[in-house]
């Protein structure tokens, strides 16, 4: 018997230990495996498009300060009751301290999509999350807007 016929009689023989539940825990695992890899092309892209966020800080009625959340900073603002820090990291903005009175911004915690935004009412403070321009070919560009749900 030679190597290639040994080698048939075998996958022979696998084939028909098979049951009907095989199948399906083999769909099953190919199931598992698409979508990981669905999921780690959505991260990525996440990722990268978080790269082009801008967060752009107001205090009463005047733009402060436009900080990437690409880049990594921390940064002392004065608003109306005292000093805020803001710390710029891993593709978020948040508020570490504050001296207003009910730590509400704080609590709140760090914010990365466009849209969101973190408020400091007592210190004026306005954080806003804008997305990158979208432009198409041999057009201006349009700014980014709200979903139906905002108008």
């Amino acid at each position: 018997m030679t190597a290639a016929a040994a080698s048939r009689m075998r996958l022979q023989a696998f084939w028909k230990s098979l049951r009907p539940g095989d199948g399906f825990i083999f769909m099953l695992f190919v199931a598992f495996a698409l979508g990981s890899l669905w999921a780690g092309r959505l991260v990525r892209a996440q990722k990268k498009a978080a790269a082009n966020f801008v967060a752009h800080i107001r205090i009463g009625d005047r733009a402060v300060r436009s900080a990437a959340l690409s880049e990594t900073a921390e940064f002392t603002l004065r608003g109306a009751v005292g000093e805020m820090v803001l710390r710029v990291e891993s593709n978020s903005i948040r508020v570490v301290r504050s001296s207003c009175p009910n730590q509400v911004c704080v609590k709140q915690g760090p914010v990365r999509y466009p849209g969101e935004m973190l408020v400091c009412v007592p210190n004026r403070l306005v954080v806003l999350i804008h997305g990158a321009e979208t432009r198409l070919p041999g057009k201006a560009p349009a700014p980014s807007r709200g979903d139906a749900v905002t108008y």
